[in-house]
């Protein structure tokens, strides 16, 4: 093979005889003004189309394949575009190509210096040193025009950085969309480093997130994210340092969380550079190659240059998107405030038709009938109880709303409530008519589709007005109703000439006093208590007052047309005229005064008075007669002139009293006698003297046993009472004697009624 003067090492699979070094021969071939030919119409063309051409020229000179590698610092790159026997050519090593290389018989190459440059033939074949020599003349040629075109490459590689860094800075200058600004950035990355993926990650809360890629085949590279310290990216972010690696899969400076994905892409290389804004990362730019050509540090240099502008690209970027969802969110809230002026407009309009309303004196009727027309809905306005006040359309059909309502209002007691119709079609709204903390009723729309904004402004506004309708209703009902108890009071318990007075106020109210009337006196049992345990404040016992006038007043006015009812403290009272159905009047007292769990009521009613002025002793009975309900009385009533006896010990208890019970119950028996000049008032003191036996009370009156009891039934026929009991027995004893005081006295006696 030729002497060597020097061996150097081979790289793993050759032994050191199989390589000789010879010494250079033809360099001193030139041909002034001809070196390029025949080359030179292929530099323009680029590196690669000059390497192809020197490659075929060559194999047509020495009938083998050959391929041009470029030598470099600790590595070599294959220029030519194809080569059936690259995997020998990279087993090569820098430092072999100062001479003519020959390799052993296991991979016969001839390895050719153009030169001192850093271009180099590689033959699949022996050739020999005098083969070389005669083609001296064309090798320069050859290295010439290699040179050249690398030269027209790196000035092409230079333009092609300043004008991705051109395109870079007009993305600063442009203020475009981030996404847009990312994309161009990695397009520019992917051309000026001649890589085959290029991606953008920017930081989001600690780790690394992929924003935009391209050329990747995977899509879960797009969909990348990796924490501080993780791969090749996530190493940047930690160190805040460029990161750079030859083999991907093998490289020890890295992490391998991301392997998989490295073979799904076929990735060989990877080159990575931080994206630094105010000396904090905010994101990586990396690129990947998939051929066997490893990124050099002129690419580190390349990138890092350009990583500093696209972090100012991307920075105002965001910045711009800052800026734009700001004018975005003013745009929004002038458009929100637009439409709520208009909404407050239109309120304001809704809530002067209403006012117009209650100042020109109309009632509830009209609120519905307004609402009903703005609406072009239903309306009903209901009481607290549910029970309607009003509503519009006349012809409106409440009958299958009334429960849905009642649904509604349990479960938001106090708030607006919408919800679809289970039995008609349509939409119903329920809003509280609220004045503070008390719900006095509610404001129900009706309404073919959903709830709108026009509806919430609507349905307020008529609970309002009806809340002031209420009020204003209420306290005309208040300032009535305290006129009216000033008289009841001053009727009742108030000196003589303010019973007077009273009485002439009730005469201009047109009220009848001058008829026969009673007094009704009525007092909670527990009513404190019951307070207590159900937490009520002083303005709900007032509520609560009042709730029960209001109910005795409608029930009194409904059975007698009485108005005159009072409440003081824990006391009820009414004036009512003496009518004759008096006891189907306390039934329905008893009845339907007292509601669910409410503290028991009772009542005490005094006998009829026809003087006005006498009503302050007819009060007197009804509280005697009250405090027989409270303590002896199973029932919750008690009628004074029904109480017997028992009135003595509870009434005012004066001679008339005595007189008029006495002549209730034995004035029809002393009448009798007189037009008869009969014994009925001696055979009832003889009766009752015989221990109430009828045959002893005969022997004592000298009379037969069968007139003993004739007299008897007569008795009892005039009278009302029925001997056979022991409390009218009483009642007859006590009536006798109160006679025979009277008989006794001077001019005194008794007269039927």
């Amino acid at each position: 093979m030729g002497q060597s003067s020097k061996v150097a090492v081979p790289p793993s699979g050759l032994r050191p005889t199989d390589l000789v070094r010879r010494p250079p021969a033809g360099r001193e071939a030139r041909v002034a003004g001809e070196e390029l030919t025949p080359f030179a119409d292929l530099i323009d063309c680029g590196l690669e189309v000059v390497a192809d051409g020197v490659a075929s020229a060559a194999a047509s000179w020495w009938s083998a394949q050959v391929a041009v590698i470029r030598r470099g610092p600790g590595s070599v790159a294959l220029v030519t575009r194809h080569s059936p026997f690259d995997k020998a050519l990279f087993r090569l090593q820098d430092g072999w190509f100062d001479d003519v290389v020959r390799t052993g018989d296991e991979q016969p190459l001839t390895v050719v210096a153009l030169g001192a440059g850093p271009f180099v033939l590689v033959v699949d074949a022996v050739v020999q040193d005098i083969v070389v020599s005669a083609r001296a003349q064309e090798l320069r040629c050859a290295e010439l025009a290699l040179r050249a075109a690398n030269a027209e490459d790196q000035v092409r590689v230079l333009m092609q950085e300043v004008a991705a860094h051109h395109g870079v800075t007009a993305e600063i200058l442009s203020l475009r969309d981030l996404d847009q600004v990312l994309l161009s950035i990695a397009n520019e990355i992917l051309v000026l480093l001649r890589a085959d993926m290029a991606g953008v990650l920017l930081a989001d809360d600690g780790e690394l997130v992929m924003r935009c890629c391209v050329g990747n085949h995977d899509i879960e590279t797009a969909r990348l994210r990796m924490g501080r310290g993780r791969g090749l990216a996530g190493r940047v972010l930690e160190t805040s340092e460029p990161c750079k690696v030859d083999a991907y899969l093998g490289s020890e400076r890295i992490t391998h969380d991301f392997d998989p994905l490295a073979r799904s892409e076929r990735t060989r290389s990877a080159l990575g550079a931080p994206l630094t804004v105010h000396g904090e990362v905010i994101g990586v730019l990396e690129v990947w190659r998939r051929r066997r050509s490893p990124f050099a540090e002129s690419d580190v240099d390349r990138l890092v240059a350009l990583t500093n502008l696209a972090a100012i690209a991307i920075e105002n970027a965001r910045l711009y998107e800052q800026a734009r969802d700001g004018l975005r969110q003013l745009a929004a809230a002038e458009d929100a405030l637009s439409h709520q002026v208009h909404a407050l407009q239109r309120a304001a309009d809704i809530h002067l038709s209403f006012s117009g309303l209650l100042l020109s004196g109309e009632d509830v009727h009209a609120i519905a009938r307004t609402a009903a027309h703005l609406l072009d809905a239903g309306v009903v306005i209901l009481s607290r109880e549910l029970c309607e006040l009003a509503r519009s359309p006349r012809d409106l059909d409440i009958a299958l709303m009334r429960p849905e309502v009642a649904q509604l209002t349990e479960r938001n007691p106090q708030g607006v409530t919408s919800a679809v119709l289970s039995g008609q079609p349509g939409w119903l709204t329920a809003h509280p008519v609220c004045a503070g903390s008390d719900v006095f009723g509610w404001v129900c729309i009706l309404a073919g589709s959903p709830p709108s904004t026009l509806t919430e402004i609507v349905a307020g506004s008529a609970a309002l007005h009806t809340a002031l309708w209420h009020l204003r209703a209420a306290a005309a009902e208040d300032a009535r109703a305290e006129i009216v108890e000033h008289i009841v009071w001053d009727l009742l318990d108030g000196p003589a000439e303010h019973r007077l007075a009273a009485a002439a106020r009730a005469s201009r109210r047109r009220i009848d006093l001058l008829r026969p009337h009673r007094v009704m006196v009525g007092a909670w049992e527990g009513l404190g208590r019951h307070a207590a345990d159900h937490g009520w404040d002083t303005a709900e016992v007032e509520r609560f007052r009042r709730s029960t006038r209001a109910r005795l007043l409608r029930l009194v006015a409904e059975r007698t047309g009485a108005e005159l009812v009072g409440v003081r403290g824990d006391a009820v009272a009414a004036i009512i005229p003496d009518v004759g159905d008096l006891r189907d009047l306390l039934d329905r007292l008893e009845a339907d005064m007292v509601q669910g769990n409410e503290p028991t009521l009772r009542w005490g009613v005094s006998a009829p008075r026809s003087d006005p002025t006498k009503l302050d002793s007819a009060h007197a009975e009804a509280l005697g007669a009250l405090r027989v309900a409270q303590r002896l009385g199973p029932r919750r009533v008690a009628v004074f002139d029904e109480l017997g006896v028992v009135r003595f010990l509870v009434g005012p208890g004066d001679d008339g009293d005595l007189n008029r019970l006495a002549n209730d119950l034995i004035g029809p028996l002393v009448d009798s006698d007189r037009s008869k000049n009969g014994d009925l008032v001696a055979t009832l003191r003889g009766y009752l003297d015989a221990n109430c036996s009828q045959r002893e009370a005969a022997q004592r009156l000298f009379i037969h046993y069968k007139t003993m009891r004739y007299r008897l039934d007569r008795i009892q026929r005039l009278s009302g009472l029925d001997l056979r009991l022991h409390d009218d027995r009483l009642r007859a004893d006590l009536a006798l004697r109160i006679h025979e005081l009277l008989v006794s006295a001077p001019g005194a006696g008794i007269r039927a009624t």
